[in-house]
């Protein structure tokens, strides 16, 4: 018989599922500000400029090609999902509305977010430079980007699980 731990591990692990779009959200907003707060208030601020300084374009460029890597990655996956949608073992997900709208309004979620990460990042890799830092720029680049990781994170689950039920046996009638 499971602890108690486990019971509610399990039950907060169900809960933080069910409600994927705002506990990503909400994760992602508590993580900047944790960095805004190190970085303005707790000496980060030095720290976050030897890192960025002849940096900038490194480390912005990097956030903008993984994110717009991953874009490409997601809408891949949304094909061929979409080409594999009326097939007799995704019945059961086809029948399921409400299953399957959270699994599309995910992956729309995270082509957005995607999409925005990569713009901002493209933003701050034009704007933030040495000579004039603008640090809001690095924390929404920081901010989309560990929101889209968090998004990709859903995304790759629902691969697992549609994974899952092609790699079943057949069963024969």
């Amino acid at each position: 018989m499971p602890t108690r731990s486990v019971v509610m591990l399990n039950r907060f692990c169900v809960w933080w599922r069910k409600h994927s779009k705002y506990t990503d959200f909400g994760l992602s907003v508590v993580l900047v500000i944790l960095l805004i707060v190190w970085a303005e208030t707790l000496s980060g601020n030095k720290t976050l400029a030897e890192i960025l300084k002849g940096n900038r374009g490194y480390v912005y460029g990097s956030f903008a090609t993984i994110a717009a890597s991953l874009l490409g990655f997601i809408i891949t996956a949304m094909s061929i999902i979409l080409t594999q949608f009326e097939s007799d073992r995704l019945k059961m997900l086809r029948e399921d509305r409400d299953a399957t709208k959270q699994m599309w309004d995910i992956f729309h979620s995270t082509t957005r977010t995607l999409g925005i990460s990569a713009l901002a990042s493209l933003a701050a890799l034009i704007v933030d430079t040495d000579s004039f830092p603008l640090r809001l720029l690095l924390y929404a680049s920081v901010w989309t980007s560990a929101l889209a990781a968090l998004r990709v994170v859903r995304c790759i689950q629902i691969l697992e699980l549609i994974v899952a039920i092609f790699s079943k046996p057949v069963r024969s009638a």
